[in-house]
């Protein structure tokens, strides 16, 4: 439903002011602006209170009611703007403009202004005292190379020395040269024959894989290992899914020394025994680049093909990069199975004018339209990080309805619109991208000038902005926080507390769905002897009976029925696709099961700023899935939620922990989704417009794992008019939702990837992984569960709302399931000041299985 403004009759946007029931109004045409209390989020009573406010000459143009928002609190005081300023020791004159401009607009609560200062380098030795190759020396001094970073150093010399280590540093800070240098060095100096002694004298072997997460970044780094290892004679080649069939029978008659690679080349090759395979016998050095990308099923398979390489190659050096984690040893070592030593170190890159923006009197989408044209207007090349693809998809038609050009960067579009997309953007072709994680990693994509980021862990927003100031100059990087969102506004209100805890990143190498798989690929790299993988013994055995392994001569063999299963396997992800089709053409896939809320029947599908409808959805009994899309007009202004929810069971207790004194039980679970409707919402505002029933409701099993808890019952006095049961089901509903929106803090933004579950009345609540076979964000949860309690807690009574249910910035999700229904916020406050206060509970089975789940 749109309204007019009575003035002009321009369009009127309407913006709910957080934890009040007022409505902030404006004409996008002419200005005229009005704050109206419309009782309990009423739009239709607010445009009338609005009408009868311009009628009796009560309202305003926006710039007569900033002191009175600013005295709300929804817009920053100028003079506390320029004292972030002034602490920086900058002038305000001196400020780029368009950061003035930001700054100052007064359109979006400006929680910290922040210059960060060029990083410190400290330096190493020269080139000339490193321990290697004369003739490598010269070729570094012939690139200007003349002196290390002190990183650098450390890291060539434990390389040097035979050691397993991970190089941790910013983006862009020379980590590269870390590992070319000592290998080339090393290869080359291999022609004496100390290091290959068993190589035919003249023969040429594989002696090292590069290996990279992506097809782009491996050709990215292609040029710059090729300068330093030609001129020693040391050869480099890619291989990955874009390798011609001539350029891969040259590489199987006569390998490189260096291959760069992926670890889907791996995977498919070693369980398929090609020439290839054969060639990573000799391989002796291993170097997995942007290591912080393997992370959740992905990271597990890469776990599992590490493991089936080291059984092919024997003895290895293993060397890991990656951008700035909390917990880097701890990381490699579970990734690569054994020990490694951690380098830690910060490179070169200009300053940054940091901007944290909250969106008090406009939406998200609002702020980051605006502030983007005004990049754009200043000649900001831009990137523009969203959590999720629809979110990315939802900015570029912002941008388009602002006639602000710009493409979309994400997983699940083909791979020749993605390259395109780099290439215009690395040569100035296009000024904004409007990207998912896929444009984190270390792809060379030009002069970036700023990141806009969505609400990122402090580690990986680092990831995100170190994409920009690569050439030295000063860049900008704003972080968006989300209006009506807990973790957002915790952080308006403590902004500080931001740069406080550097999250760590996480995989769960015990998925049982991709051990599965791997295990198969294993038996088809070679027979598995029965004393190999003995902790997966079970596993062996179960899949022997299922008959896609045979036992046979005290090994496992692959039988035809697992080759065909492991053919349509990802191990970019933990299990089955759903491929999606657009009259008869492959356009694009998701994941299950999320592909399970994102693409039912009716479901609005956005594909590269296109939009579609499902028309039809499937899913084989081998967990593989197929849509057929038609398309929307593009003026189709609204998307879909879907209506879910979803049934837990308990298969194995993992692990029992806790925190204060309640038990929580890290377990394997069981869990059966179901979408039984969706709701229709406006695509920029959110507001649902009509909701719907599926003809037949969709339904999805996993295994998966995750923790479960009781919460302690709430101590309060009811109203009579009130039914306890409710109350106490709304009190651990909202429980669930604080919970996991406060685990961006401890995950990295990894609530997107955790799912909860409340038992209705009973206090028993589920936290789990998302992902088929578990990912490793609900255990990063579980390990901080005393934090994540009290950061709830917290949450909670900071919130100024005087709601029943609570309000976006408290109790609500914009991920439930159930409408944000039922939601009580004094009921949850209360659970958790018992919780805190040292109360026993204990998990039983009988405690919850009659209740009805609430998503």
């Amino acid at each position: 439903m749109s309204f007019t403004c009575p003035r002009c009759s321009g369009k009127l946007r309407f913006h709910n002011i957080e934890s009040s029931t007022k409505y902030f109004i404006s004409c996008i045409s002419c200005g005229l602006s009005g704050l109206v209390d419309a009782g309990f989020r009423d739009k239709i009573l607010a445009y009338y209170t609005f009408l009868d406010n311009y009628r009796a000459g009560k309202t305003s143009n926006f710039n007569d009611l900033i002191p009175e928002l600013i005295s709300l609190g929804l817009l920053r005081d100028p003079n506390e703007i320029r004292s972030m300023i002034s602490k920086c020791n900058l002038s305000i004159e001196l400020l780029p403009e368009v950061v003035k401009d930001i700054l100052f607009s007064l359109n979006d609560y400006v929680a910290l202004y922040r210059f960060i200062d060029p990083p410190k380098v400290e330096y190493g030795c020269s080139v000339d005292e490193l321990n290697i190759n004369d003739r490598l020396k010269s070729v570094l001094k012939s690139y200007g190379i003349h002196r290390l970073y002190r990183f650098q150093e450390e890291a060539i010399k434990r390389i040097l020395n035979g050691e397993d280590i991970v190089i941790v540093a910013p983006t862009g800070s020379g980590k590269t040269e870390c590992f070319a240098i000592p290998i080339i060095h090393l290869i080359s100096s291999s022609r004496d024959r100390r290091f290959f002694p068993l190589v035919p004298e003249g023969s040429r072997v594989l002696k090292a894989l590069f290996i990279y997460p992506t097809k782009s970044l491996s050709r990215d780094q292609l040029l710059k290992i090729k300068r330093l290892a030609s001129p020693l004679g040391v050869t480099v080649r890619i291989f990955d899914g874009d390798t011609s069939t001539s350029e891969r029978e040259e590489i199987y008659d006569e390998p490189p020394d260096i291959l760069m690679t992926n670890f889907d080349i791996i995977h498919y090759h070693l369980s398929h025994r090609t020439p290839l395979s054969n060639h990573f016998k000799s391989v002796r050095y291993i170097v997995v680049d942007e290591l912080h990308s393997y992370v959740g099923a992905f990271g597990a398979n890469v776990h599992w093909i590490l493991k089936r390489l080291q059984r092919v190659c024997g003895s290895t050096q293993i060397i890991g990069c990656s951008a700035t984690i909390s917990n880097p040893g701890e990381f490699a070592s579970m990734l690569f199975d054994r020990r490694v030593g951690v380098v830690e170190g910060s490179g070169r890159r200009g300053g940054f004018h940091f901007i944290m923006l909250y969106p008090s009197i406009r939406s998200f989408y609002s702020a980051i339209g605006d502030i983007v044209s005004k990049l754009v207007k200043y000649g900001y090349k831009t990137i523009v990080f969203s959590n999720s693809h629809v979110e990315a998809e939802v900015v570029k038609q912002v941008l388009d309805g602002r006639n602000v050009k710009s493409y979309v960067h994400r997983a699940g579009l083909p791979k020749n619109y993605r390259v395109k997309v780099e290439e215009d953007f690395r040569s100035g072709r296009i000024m904004v991208v409007s990207a998912t994680p896929t444009l984190e990693l270390g792809i060379d994509v030009g002069d970036v000038d700023c990141v806009i980021t969505s609400p990122i862990g402090l580690a990986r927003f680092m990831h995100r902005i170190g994409r920009a100031g690569r050439r030295g100059q000063e860049a900008i990087a704003i972080l968006m926080l989300r209006g009506g969102d807990p973790i957002s506004a915790y952080y308006k209100r403590n902004p500080e507390k931001y740069f406080t805890y550097l999250e760590p990143i996480y995989v769960e190498p015990r998925n049982l769905m991709v051990a599965r798989h791997q295990l198969i690929a294993a038996c088809m790299d070679k027979p598995l002897s029965s004393g190999e993988f003995e902790d997966w013994t079970d596993i062996l055995k179960s899949l022997v009976d299922e008959g896609v392994l045979s036992f046979r001569g005290k090994r496992y063999h692959a039988t035809q029925e697992g080759r065909r299963l492991l053919r349509r396997y990802n191990i970019r992800g933990a299990g089955g696709r759903v491929e999606i089709y657009f009259n008869g053409k492959l356009i694009g896939e998701r994941e299950l099961p999320i592909a399970l809320s994102e693409l039912f029947p009716g479901a609005v599908y956005l594909h590269a700023g296109l939009k579609f409808r499902s028309k039809s959805f499937r899913v084989d009994r081998g967990g593989y899935g197929y849509v057929e899309v038609e398309r929307l007009p593009d003026d189709f202004q609204y998307r879909t939620d879907a209506k879910r929810t979803a049934y837990p069971e308990i298969i194995e207790v993992v692990e029992r922990g806790g925190a204060y004194n309640i038990e929580a039980l890290y377990c394997r679970l069981r869990i059966k989704e179901i979408v039984e409707g969706y709701y229709l919402r406006d695509i920029f505002s959110g507001e649902i417009i009509g909701e719907s029933n599926l003809v037949e409701p969709l339904e999805y099993s996993y295994e998966t794992y995750g923790f479960v808890f009781k919460a302690p019952e709430p101590i309060i006095n009811l109203d009579s008019s009130k039914n306890y049961l409710d109350f106490l089901a709304g009190s651990f509903h909202a429980v669930e939702h604080v919970l996991i929106e406060s685990s961006d803090i401890f995950t990295g933004s990894g609530s997107g990837e955790i799912g909860g579950i409340s038992m209705g009345s009973s206090g028993v609540i589920f936290v789990y992984d998302g992902v088929l076979g578990g990912s490793g964000a609900s255990l990063l949860l579980f390990k901080n569960l005393a934090d994540a309690f009290y950061k709830s807690y917290e949450i909670l009574i900071s919130c100024d709302c005087n709601s029943v249910d609570g309000c976006p910035n408290c109790t609500y999700s914009y991920r439930c399931g159930n409408n944000n229904k039922p939601l009580d916020r004094v009921g949850a406050i209360e659970v958790f000041k018992i919780i805190l206060s040292g109360v026993e509970t204990r998990v039983y089975g009988e405690d919850y299985a009659a209740f009805k789940p609430i998503m």
